[in-house]
């Protein structure tokens, strides 16, 4: 399940943080991918269609402090740095360009099958709804 953050259409994104819509990823920025597969079935088979989407998680400031190290012993004092916990902002880069269809067959069984299990449902749904009316 995915964790309970704003999600922004493209436009909202190019207006509320026009700094992360980059031709080119910056410095403090990393891409990750991960890959969805929208699935449906017919009577004999299970068809995936793979989806990747891209995000670019950008880092919002690098902050150190140091700070004295007191041992409990009482020994020597030390001076380490105090990490401060980085903040990122993610944001999908997901294009049209991303998701290359090539394979024509696969989106073709995909479309037909959805088309035959819309039919089925529609066909249980007024079978269903003329055994439950009162005659």
């Amino acid at each position: 399940m995915a964790p309970p953050v704003p999600v922004y259409t493209r436009d909202e994104v190019k207006m509320q943080f026009p700094q992360y819509m980059m031709k080119f990823l910056p410095s403090n920025c990393e891409l990750y991918s991960i890959i969805q597969n929208q699935c449906t079935f017919s009577a004999d088979e299970i068809i995936c269609v793979p989806f990747k989407r891209v995000f670019a998680k950008c880092r919002r400031g690098n902050q150190e402090a140091k700070r004295n190290i007191i041992p409990e012993n009482g020994g020597l004092n030390l001076t380490g740095k105090k990490l401060i916990p980085r903040e990122y902002t993610v944001i999908e880069v997901t294009d049209s360009l991303t998701n290359k269809y090539d394979n024509s067959s696969l989106m073709d069984r995909f479309f037909e099958a959805e088309r035959d299990l819309m039919i089925r449902f529609q066909e249980y749904e007024e079978r269903n709804s003329k055994e439950g009316e009162i005659k």
